[in-house]
C-alpha cells in the first residue's frame, strides 16, 4: 500500500462527512449530544431517587409491584428497569448505575431530534429549529436527566412524540404516546390536558379562518387520540387515588412561592448542577433570553407560536393552580417536556433579525453555556453519595459477627442498600407520624424492610444511622434521639438544617 494512501483516505472521508453534515446539519448536533450524555455517565454514585430505582428493579417482580402500589409513580418505568436489570445481570453499584442511566440516554437524544422535527412540522426556518436542537443538545438540564436513572428522559421523549403526532395528524402515534405518558408519570395527565388545549386552539383558529370546524373524520380522530389513552389508564386511577390519599398532608413538596415558580422555569432550562457563584450569571442570561423571546414572539407572531406557548407554559400553570387548590404538586422535573417548546421559541427569537444582533446574542450566550457545562461535570450533586460508599467501606473494615445496621429513617436505608445488601439492616418503627416524603408502609413491605425496635433485635453491636432534617417529624427526635447521644462514630452533616451521622452502640 502506498505511503500516501492513509492521507487520501482521510481527505476523502473528511469531504464525505462535510457533505453529509451540510445536507443533514442535525447529525453533528446529535453526535455532540451523544458525546455529552455519555461523558462521565457512571462517575457519580446513584443518589436517593436513583437508588430507589435500583432497589425496586433488583427484587422479584411480585415484590416490585407490591412496593410500587405504595409509591407515587405509575409502574411503566420501573417495569422497564426491572427487565433491564434482570436481563443484564447488573448487581454491583457501579454496574447498576451504568445500566440504569444508559437507558435514559437514547430517549434524551431522541428528544433533541424530536425538537428539530417539531420545528419542521411548524414550517419554521431551519436556522431556528437547529438552534433549538443545539440548545437541547448542550443544556445541562437535559444532560442531567439523560444521565439519571429516573423516568424523566423517557417521559419527555414520549410527550414530545405525542405533540409531534398531533401536529402531523398521525393519530396512532399521538394515541400511543399519550397512553405511555400516562403510565410513565403522573404529570402525563397534565400534559394530556395541555395537548388538549393545543388542539382546542387549533379548532378556534380553523373556525376563524374557514368559518367551520374540521371534517368529522378529523374530529373523531382527535377524540380517539385523547379518549383511548384515558381508557387504557383507567385501571391505575384507583391506585393513584389511594396513593394520593396516603401522601396527602405528608408529602415533601411545599406550597410554591413566586421563587419556586421562577426557579422551576430556570431549572428546566439552565439545570440544577451549577455552582452557587455561577447561578446569578445563568439566571440573568436565562431570563434575559426569555424576556427577549416573549417580546419578539408577541411582536412577530411566528406560525405555530400559540401551540408552543400553550405546551410550554400550561403545565407549569396547572401545577401551580393545583398546588393551591388541592395539595402541593409543583415538581420542576415533571416540567422537562416543556423545555423543548421553550427552546424552540428562544431559538426562533435569537435567530431573527440582523446578523450582527445574532452574533452579539451568540457571544453572550455561548460562553455561559460552556461554563454551565463545565459546572455540570464538576459540581454534580450526585457526588454527595460518595459519602455513603465511604461509610459502608469503613463499617465493613470494623464489622464483627453479630453486628447489625439500624436506621432511624428509611431515607438512609435506601442509600445504604446499594453498598450493604449483604449486611443485616433494620428500620426503626415509625412514630405516630410518618416522615415527610418517606417510603409508605406498603412500599416498605414490598421492599422487604424489617421494622423492629432495637431492643427486640438479637444483635451484638448496632451501627445506628441517624438523620434528622427539615422533613423529619418531632416524634423522631423524641423517640429515637437517645440513639444519637454521645460522640458520633462518623458525622455526615451537622448544620443548621441537617443532623446526620453513624453512632456505634456496643
Amino acid at each position: 500500500m502506498p505511503w500516501y494512501f492513509p492521507f487520501i483516505s482521510f481527505y476523502l472521508g473528511l469531504r464525505f462527512m462535510i457533505k453529509v453534515f451540510k445536507h443533514y446539519p442535525i447529525i453533528p448536533i446529535l453526535i455532540t449530544a451523544l458525546a455529552l450524555r455519555l461523558a462521565f455517565i457512571g462517575a457519580a454514585p446513584l443518589w436517593y431517587d436513583e437508588a430507589f430505582t435500583a432497589w425496586v428493579s433488583a427484587i422479584p417482580f411480585a415484590d416490585m409491584w407490591a412496593a410500587l402500589l405504595g409509591d407515587v409513580h405509575p409502574p411503566l418505568y420501573y417495569s422497564l428497569t426491572w427487565g433491564l436489570v434482570h436481563l443484564t445481570g447488573a448487581d454491583t453499584p457501579e454496574r447498576l448505575a451504568l445500566a440504569l442511566r444508559l437507558l435514559s440516554v437514547p430517549f434524551s437524544l431522541w428528544a433533541v431530534y424530536l425538537t428539530y422535527q417539531i420545528g419542521q412540522a411548524l414550517y419554521w426556518p431551519k436556522r431556528a429549529t437547529l438552534a433549538a436542537a443545539a440548545f437541547m443538545a448542550v443544556s445541562p438540564a437535559q444532560i442531567f436527566f439523560a444521565q439519571e436513572a429516573r423516568m424523566y428522559a423517557i417521559f419527555q421523549a414520549v410527550v414530545l412524540l405525542a405533540f409531534l403526532g398531533l401536529l402531523k395528524r398521525q393519530w396512532w402515534l399521538a394515541t400511543l404516546s399519550l397512553a405511555l405518558a400516562l403510565w410513565l408519570h403522573n404529570y402525563g395527565l397534565i400534559y394530556w390536558g395541555a395537548l388538549g388545549l393545543v388542539v382546542l386552539f387549533d379548532y378556534v383558529k380553523a373556525y376563524r379562518t374557514l368559518g367551520m370546524l374540521y371534517h368529522p373524520r378529523i374530529i373523531f380522530s382527535h377524540a380517539a387520540a385523547f379518549t383511548i389513552p384515558l381508557i387504557l389508564w383507567l385501571p391505575w386511577v384507583a391506585v393513584l387515588a389511594r396513593q394520593m390519599g396516603t401522601v396527602a398532608g405528608g408529602y415533601w413538596i411545599l406550597p410554591p412561592t413566586v421563587g419556586d415558580i421562577l426557579s422551576s422555569f430556570y431549572y428546566i432550562l439552565g439545570g440544577i448542577t451549577q455552582r452557587p457563584e455561577f447561578h446569578a450569571v445563568a439566571v440573568m442570561v436565562c431570563f434575559g433570553a426569555a424576556i427577549l423571546t416573549v417580546y419578539r414572539v408577541i411582536q412577530k407572531r411566528p406560525p405555530g407560536w400559540v401551540p408552543l406557548a400553550v405546551f410550554g407554559f400550561t403545565p407549569l400553570a396547572v401545577a401551580v393552580i393545583g398546588s393551591y387548590l388541592w395539595q402541593p404538586v409543583l415538581l420542576y422535573r415533571g416540567l422537562l417536556p416543556s423545555s423543548a417548546a421553550l427552546a424552540l421559541l428562544i431559538g426562533w427569537a435569537l435567530t431573527r433579525g440582523p446578523v450582527k444582533y445574532q452574533a452579539i446574542a451568540a457571544a453572550l450566550i455561548v460562553p455561559v453555556v460552556l461554563a454551565a457545562l463545565c459546572n455540570h461535570y464538576t459540581a454534580n450533586p450526585k457526588d454527595s453519595n460518595q459519602e455513603v460508599a465511604y461509610l459502608i467501606e469503613r463499617i465493613r473494615a470494623e464489622w464483627q459477627p453479630g453486628d447489625i445496621i439500624y436506621h432511624v429513617d428509611a431515607g438512609s436505608m435506601v442509600g445504604f442498600w446499594l453498598y450493604a445488601r449483604d449486611l443485616p439492616q433494620y428500620l426503626a418503627p415509625p412514630c405516630e407520624d410518618e416522615t415527610l416524603g418517606s417510603l409508605s408502609a406498603e412500599t416498605r413491605r414490598g421492599l422487604g424492610i424489617i421494622e423492629k425496635p432495637l431492643d427486640e433485635i438479637d444483635h451484638g453491636r448496632a451501627w445506628v444511622a441517624y438523620t434528622i432534617g427539615p422533613t423529619a417529624r418531632a416524634c423522631m427526635v423524641r423517640d429515637y434521639g437517645y440513639l444519637a447521644e454521645g460522640e458520633a462514630w462518623e458525622m455526615s452533616e451537622d448544620s443548621e438544617c441537617v443532623f446526620s451521622g453513624v453512632w456505634l452502640h456496643e
